[in-house]
């Protein structure tokens, strides 16, 4: 088995910031007709908290559809929305199987997400997901997105991605 990297984020992301509205931090495009049935993809990564206000809110998603803009696609999974402080860190690794193509493809989702105080606070464990997305369009353009979003807007919240890989298993 080996991995072959499709895409790599090797400096600090833009920042979702000074919104409420859920806003890429990083997002891998799969071509049209590129999924293949029985290949496995291996996506991971991680953000970082800038900056937080007071006791506002963090929400991460990963997400997948046919959409650019995030809420529009499924969230294969979302965190609580915690109290971050600044420097926080979360992360996650995740399985993305596809299992057939077509108009009506079937993609299977696991893996694992940190919320993201964990790293700061030590008390948000890592907790498992496993979803399956059907009537998935894989002749179109799909996205993976790792999204955030805030509870209030303050021009002091802000998180970007630290890293973001996207891996084929070959």
């Amino acid at each position: 088995m080996s991995l072959r990297i499709l895409a790599l984020v090797t400096a600090i992301g833009a920042e979702v910031e000074n919104t409420t509205t859920e806003g890429n931090l990083a997002s891998h495009t799969f071509a049209a007709d590129s999924l293949q049935a029985g290949k496995v993809y291996l996506i991971t990564g991680s953000a970082v908290v800038v900056d937080n206000n007071s006791t506002d809110t963090l929400t991460l998603r990963l997400r997948f559809g046919s959409s650019t803009l995030p809420a529009s696609n499924t969230a294969v999974v979302t965190t609580a929305a915690i109290d971050s402080a600044d420097a926080d860190v979360a992360t996650f690794i995740c399985f993305m199987t596809v299992r057939s193509v077509g108009t009506a493809g079937v993609v299977a989702f696991h893996g694992s997400i940190c919320q993201p105080d964990a790293e700061g606070v030590g008390t948000t464990p890592m907790f498992g997901f496993n979803q399956v997305q059907t009537a998935v369009d894989t002749t179109s353009p799909l996205y993976f997105q790792y999204s955030a979003a805030w509870s209030v807007a303050h021009a002091d919240n802000e998180v970007a991605a630290d890293s973001f890989i996207v891996c084929e298993v070959t």
